[in-house]
């Protein structure tokens, strides 16, 4: 047991080269590994873990093992008798470190009876049965969108985006408008987010909504922070059904 302690292990970690990732002389994580980028290669995420879609391996007793057999080995000298024991002898996070060049896709994490029904029933999408909280500490500048804002907020927002009308339904917005309880409005605004998400591929009135919302605010003197990355973002991606998310 000493031995194994007191030895040091060599982790071998694995990158996702999503299209959104730091490229060449941008490229950090290459950096962080003393390593070379390859030209014109996207480094997004260094994946440090046990995550069955890329977990990371350790040199161990002359070859090359994935963490979670180590782990599974010895679970308690990795992992400890109190996080092997509440965490049924699993590696309890995945640390990742991101270099972002550009905005990542929206994403929703599930809890953690979510995510286990979700992993039952699409486990090709769904690969493991925990949820996903999640911390972000920011080692430079990082503009993110987390989180909806108070249900105040959200309504006044709708009251500008008139062009909603026509794409989404007038009902919908109307029935927020009018509402006097906020848990109602919450739910209400629950339910337009998810049925705006599920329009995402119509081809016609999403593209109209977007570029009419864009021209408006091409017009305005001042621009809120939102506003403002609505239209920096809309260089990027286009009328992504994603730009709609800043007012909520």
């Amino acid at each position: 047991m000493e031995q194994f302690i007191s030895r040091p292990f060599k982790l071998y970690n694995k990158i996702q080269h999503y299209d959104w990732g730091t490229k060449n002389e941008n490229a950090f994580i290459p950096v962080l590994l003393g390593e070379k980028a390859q030209a014109d290669t996207p480094y997004a995420e260094l994946w440090i873990g046990t995550h069955p879609k890329a977990p990371s391996e350790i040199e161990y007793d002359g070859n090359k093992i994935s963490l979670n057999q180590l782990i599974k080995k010895h679970p308690v000298k990795c992992l400890g008798s109190y996080a092997s024991h509440k965490f049924s002898n699993q590696f309890p996070f995945l640390l990742k470190v991101l270099s972002a060049a550009r905005a990542l896709s929206i994403q929703t994490h599930p809890d953690k009876t979510q995510a286990q029904k979700l992993h039952a029933e699409d486990p090709k999408n769904y690969p493991d049965d925990n949820h996903k909280p999640e911390i972000a500490i920011a080692v430079d500048s990082l503009v993110a969108v987390a989180g909806f804002r108070p249900v105040g907020e959200i309504v006044e927002n709708l009251r500008s985006l008139t062009e909603l009308n026509n794409f989404i339904g007038k009902e919908a917005i109307e029935k927020i408008l009018s509402s006097r309880d906020e848990r109602d409005s919450a739910q209400y605004i629950r339910d337009l987010y998810g049925n705006i998400m599920r329009k995402a591929e119509e081809k016609e009135s999403l593209p109209n909504c977007i570029n009419n919302i864009r021209e408006r605010l091409k017009s305005k003197k001042s621009l809120t922070g939102e506003e403002e990355q609505f239209l920096k973002q809309y260089e990027l991606f286009g009328p992504d059904i994603g730009l709609l998310s800043f007012f909520f």
